[in-house]
């Protein structure tokens, strides 16, 4: 009783059921992806409340011999047509049966509890299991789109920490799950023409909100497609600073030194070597810097970023 128990409580619990192509059933997909939070162990008759309201939450789609029997059976599914290159958004406890022109995907997406304080997904795939350890805390939502191979992506999109978001990009195909990439921020927007705007807060001049847009690759791969755009963030120099300044008259670079007072308004970085500001004359410029680590940020000469600006104007909520 103690095991059912155990299996019956999951949270965030994807279940991708599985794949019809070329009119068999047989090979199906199963994704299950399990977001835990602790609940109270003091009694069984709590466990066994839990199991029930799942169970009945769950709906698990039974895959027959017989297709015309499954579509039957489980004509409640949300249908989507899915096709090359096309974003979808899923929601949690919803199920979805996603068209292409190559085969038809089940899907189910429902919330479940687990007493373990551990972030888990499993992806079964024609049967094999893989689990793979997330670093979201909570998945809120999913996104799935097929690429131009015929091969599924899924996103899990959730929370890290007090205030971070992140975006988990995984491969699924018949020989298995293969995490692809991992994305700081969260979606903003999603255009027509393909494009993603993902807004992040991250560690630069103290915390700043940084914006940027993907576009997806013909293989599926998400692409970086511009710089990071900060809100025009202005900040007092306290410490003066070796910068490069746009010079027109030999329409290159020079460098100067900025002095303690002046106040620099930053609104692009590449985050990797570059921090492009405006002078309050005018003057455009960027200032080389490193990346030290994710918890001290960038430097420049051997200093911390931040040490050269006033740090009562810095953000420091993460």
């Amino acid at each position: 009783m103690k095991e059912m128990i155990l299996i019956g409580t999951l949270l965030g619990v994807l279940t991708l059921h599985g794949c019809i192509q070329n009119d068999v059933l047989n090979n199906a997909y199963y994704v299950t992806a399990k977001s835990i939070n602790e609940i109270e162990t003091s009694d069984n008759a709590s466990y066994e409340t839990e199991i029930q309201k799942s169970s009945s939450q769950l709906n698990v789609l039974e895959v027959g011999t017989d297709e015309n029997d499954t579509l039957n059976s489980i004509s409640h599914v949300v249908e989507v047509k899915l096709d090359i290159g096309k974003i979808e958004t899923l929601e949690l406890d919803k199920q979805y049966i996603l068209n292409n022109n190559d085969k038809t995907c089940l899907l189910e997406i429902s919330t479940q509890k687990m007493s373990d304080q551990f972030s888990v997904v499993e992806i079964i795939v024609n049967e094999k299991s893989n689990e793979i350890k997330h670093n979201c805390d909570v998945i809120e939502t999913v996104i799935c789109f097929v690429d131009l191979n015929g091969e599924y992506r899924l996103w899990l999109c959730g929370e890290r920490g007090n205030d971070s978001k992140l975006i988990e990009i995984y491969k699924i195909t018949e020989a298995g799950v293969e995490k692809e990439n991992e994305i700081l921020g969260e979606i903003e927007s999603i255009f027509d023409n393909g494009e993603i705007r993902i807004q992040s807060r991250q560690f630069l001049v103290g915390f700043q909100t940084l914006t940027t847009i993907y576009e997806i690759s013909s293989n599926g791969q998400m692409l970086q497609a511009e710089e990071f755009k900060i809100n025009n963030d202005t900040f007092s120099v306290t410490n003066s600073i070796e910068v490069k300044i746009y010079d027109s008259d030999i329409s290159d670079y020079r460098e100067i030194k900025i002095p303690e007072g002046e106040r620099l308004t930053f609104y692009k970085t590449n985050m990797k070597d570059k921090l492009y500001f405006k002078r309050d004359n005018g003057d455009e410029g960027y200032i080389e810097i490193i990346f030290i680590d994710t918890y001290e940020g960038f430097s420049v000469n051997g200093i911390n970023l931040v040490d050269y600006f006033d740090g009562s104007e810095l953000s420091w909520a993460g």
